[in-house]
């Protein structure tokens, strides 16, 4: 009978293992069930261990409560670390030698940002950069991350993202209509967020696309963005007699884009307040080994900061400066070397980020709303690219591009 009590109690500790990743991870309405269910789940095992449990047996099982717990919280995680893409994924219809319908399909690809708590996208991500040996954290600890993810929804955090990026889209529908391109239909596809990238590819095959153009909105090749990438290249690959894919690459070296935050500036100040006004330009830290592996993509971005800089400069800002949300130098000091520097207006935005997001919106307010600047000096968030006409023009550019070169 000691024998079975001891069973278990080890099976106790396993479960309240894996309850506890489910409390940290799953959805929102199942939190506090999980919760119970860990803690009921080790309060039993104690109680088993001291009280039906007898000499060796009982040190044995509260020395195999943890050891099992261990257990179950490690292979709990690691499960749901490799768990499949649960996004629609709709089936290919399009038969192997069906004929196209004389039309350019063009995939729209962006990171995008859920509206509401979904962990797909940073278990890619995770995924993702193992895979290309980047630092990433601890395995054991990437359930707190994203328990970390949720608390920020359930905090009240909510994204208008995909809607930013459709009207962009229908944006950039309508100019390339004007402009007289050649006959395309437009799909939307996100990394993080519905619709997944091989959900976009697989309608653009059912609808007979006679080509496929992937326009990738956003500035520098990561890990994460190549496995869309590479998911779409698959989808399309797979289907005999496929037909051609073009990539356009990312945005860092779009004149257009590059004098974004110019003109959006520019579009905010009087020209004879210019002098007195300051810029930050914020980017996101990169650690050094990513750096090293990625040499080009991190050269890009710095190309794309300092080019941005430059549109500033020529437009008759000559206070601008560059930061990292994450690293060196940070945000607070730069802006606050701003206001030494005598400006009295001081516009900020995350360079990189293709719409408004939690990092433009929250994160870097927040950063920022600690800097020492007097109440005189004004701090103005300029938010993502959203659907400013530099961005639609570079994205005209990069389909452009792909006609030149067809």
């Amino acid at each position: 009978m000691q024998t079975l009590w001891l069973l278990l109690n080890i099976a106790l500790g396993y479960v309240a293992g894996v309850a506890l990743v489910y409390s940290l991870t799953g959805n929102v309405r199942h939190i506090r069930r999980y919760q119970a269910l860990a803690l009921v789940a080790a309060l039993a095992a104690l109680v088993i261990a001291f009280s039906a449990l007898h000499g060796w047996l009982r040190l044995a099982g509260l020395m195999l409560i943890p050891a099992t717990f261990v257990v179950g919280y490690l292979l709990r995680t690691r499960a749901f670390l490799r768990s499949e893409d649960t996004r629609d994924l709709p089936p290919l219809t399009r038969g192997a030698n069906a004929a196209g319908k004389g039309f350019t399909a063009v995939i729209y690809l962006a990171h995008g940002e859920p509206e509401h708590y979904d962990p797909t996208g940073l278990i890619n991500a995770y995924r993702e950069a193992d895979a290309a040996g980047l630092p990433a954290g601890p395995v054991w600890a990437r359930p707190f991350a994203l328990a970390q993810l949720r608390k920020q929804y359930l905090d009240g955090k909510r994204s208008d993202q995909r809607n930013i990026h459709r009207r962009t889209l229908k944006k950039l529908e309508n100019a390339e209509a004007a402009a007289g391109a050649p006959p395309r239909r437009y799909y939307l596809a996100f990394l993080d967020d519905e619709p997944r990238p091989e959900a976009a590819a697989i309608q653009a095959l059912n609808d007979g696309a006679d080509a496929i153009i992937l326009l990738e909105v956003y500035t520098v090749d990561t890990p994460h963005s190549a496995g869309g990438r590479r998911r779409i290249t698959e989808t399309v690959a797979a289907m005999e007699s496929a037909p051609p894919l073009y990539c356009t690459g990312p945005l860092a070296d779009s004149s257009a884009l590059q004098q974004l935050h110019a003109a959006r500036v520019a579009a905010q100040t009087a020209e004879d307040e210019r002098a007195e006004a300051g810029v930050l330009l914020v980017a996101f830290a990169r650690a050094p080994i990513w750096r090293e592996r990625f040499a080009e993509a991190a050269a890009a971005e710095e190309r794309f900061l300092n080019g941005a800089q430059a549109a500033l400069e020529a437009a008759g800002f000559p206070r601008v400066r560059q930061a990292r949300l994450q690293g060196e130098p940070p945000p607070i000091n730069m802006a606050e070397e701003l206001v030494e520097a005598g400006a009295q207006k001081v516009f900020y935005a995350i360079a990189t980020e293709s719409a408004d997001s939690d990092l433009t919106q929250r994160a870097l307010p927040q950063a920022l709303s600690r800097a020492m600047v007097p109440d005189t000096v004004s701090l103005v968030n300029m938010g993502g690219w959203n659907d400013d006409p530099n961005l639609v023009q570079a994205l005209q550019d990069a389909l452009a591009r792909i006609e030149e070169r067809t």
